[in-house]
């Protein structure tokens, strides 16, 4: 920047130091002899000649300087962007685990009650059987026709029996069909929740 400045007939010339490197050794107005004022101002124009190349080359800095802030901040942006993509889909597998192994949970609750109550009912049963062993048994001494009547419900109990014993049997089958679906979910998130947590980790590595 040139400022005239009236101090006792002299020019006064304000320069930064970025300028100064580019005025060279020109030697300033205010330094030409008086009697000289033509030769003072072909060296006033030069000066503000280079004065205006090094005030373009400050805008040209500047502009470029002002272009990387905006990549930079630009590049910043996209990075937050794919960290919070990943965080919310760590957020997702997380939920979705939790889900399936709430879901596991209740059915193994619900897979425990029905064979809690079907071994109850087996148990019955099998007491059932032995009292009317028992029962048949102590009568067989006694008569036939009683124990022709024990051997009619004997089988009659042995068919129940076997009904309790096929019920149970599928109870324990959809028990473990359940049992294995449920760990192949649990398997599939647990994989992409390591996948996820894996990206994390290089991109956050990339970010630092």
């Amino acid at each position: 920047r040139l400022r005239d400045q009236a101090d006792h007939g002299s020019r006064v010339v304000v320069t930064t130091r970025l300028c100064e490197g580019m005025l060279g050794g020109l030697p300033l107005p205010g330094d030409a002899p008086t009697s000289l004022e033509a030769g003072g101002k072909d060296l006033t124009e030069e000066v503000l000649k280079r004065l205006d190349e090094c005030f373009n080359d400050i805008s040209s800095v500047r502009q470029k300087l002002d272009q990387a802030v905006k990549k930079q901040e630009e590049t910043d942006n996209v990075r937050r962007g794919q960290i919070d993509s990943i965080s919310a889909r760590i957020y997702e597998a997380e939920k979705n685990m939790s889900q399936v192994e709430a879901r596991q949970e209740d059915a193994l609750q619900k897979a425990s009650a029905t064979f809690q109550k079907q071994s109850s009912n087996l148990v019955r049963v099998i007491g059932q059987v032995n009292t009317n062993f028992e029962q048949l048994s102590s009568e067989i001494d006694r008569q036939r026709n009683v124990l022709m009547e024990a051997e009619s419900a004997r089988e009659q109990v042995q068919t129940t029996t076997a009904a309790s014993m096929d019920s149970w049997g599928q109870s324990l089958l959809v028990l473990e069909q359940s049992i294995l679906q449920q760990q192949r979910e649990l398997d599939t998130m647990r994989t992409l929740g390591h996948s996820i947590h894996h990206q994390f980790g290089e991109l956050k590595a990339t970010v630092v």
